[in-house]
C-alpha cells in the first residue's frame, strides 16, 4: 500500500495537492491489517481478529486466508462491509513514531499515492506555508 513514506514538510510538499480517494482499490492485495485498540469493538463485528506469532501483541484484522488478497474490497474498489479499519481510512497519511522521542509522532505521507498531484485537488499548505 505505502510505496514511499516521508514526513510532511512545507519546503518539500508546498505545491502538493490532495484529492480524496475514489475507493479502496489500493488495499485489494492486503490480507491482514494492524488495528488500534480503540477500534477493536467495531472491527470485531465484521472481521476475525488475530494476534500473529511474529507480530507481538498488536491485533490485526484478518481480511483473507489467502496471502495477497483482500476479500472485503470488490473489483471496483468498494469496501463490502460498513466498518473500514482506520489504517485504510487514513491512507495516504500516517502517524509515525519519531525514534528516540518518547510519545512524539510525525505526520507522514506517501507522495506517490494517486491522491496527490501538482495540478488537481486541495493544497496541503496555504500560501503562507501553514497546514
Amino acid at each position: 500500500m505505502f510505496k514511499k513514506i516521508e514526513p510532511l514538510e512545507n519546503s518539500k510538499h508546498r505545491e502538493l495537492r490532495f484529492s480524496k480517494a475514489k475507493g479502496f482499490g489500493f488495499a485489494k492485495n492486503i490480507s491482514a491489517v494492524q488495528l488500534s485498540f480503540s477500534e477493536l469493538r467495531f472491527v470485531s463485528r465484521f472481521y476475525p481478529i488475530i494476534f500473529p506469532a511474529d507480530g507481538g501483541c498488536i491485533p490485526q484484522a484478518l481480511l483473507s486466508l489467502e496471502a495477497g488478497k483482500n476479500l472485503f474490497v470488490d473489483d471496483n474498489g468498494n469496501w463490502k462491509v460498513p466498518y473500514i479499519p482506520v489504517y485504510f481510512r487514513q491512507y495516504p497519511f500516517a502517524l509515525v513514531k519519531i525514534e528516540k522521542e518518547e510519545d512524539k509522532y510525525a505526520l507522514c505521507l506517501d507522495p506517490d499515492a494517486e491522491n496527490f498531484s501538482s495540478v488537481q485537488g486541495e493544497h496541503l499548505f496555504t500560501a503562507d506555508g501553514e497546514y
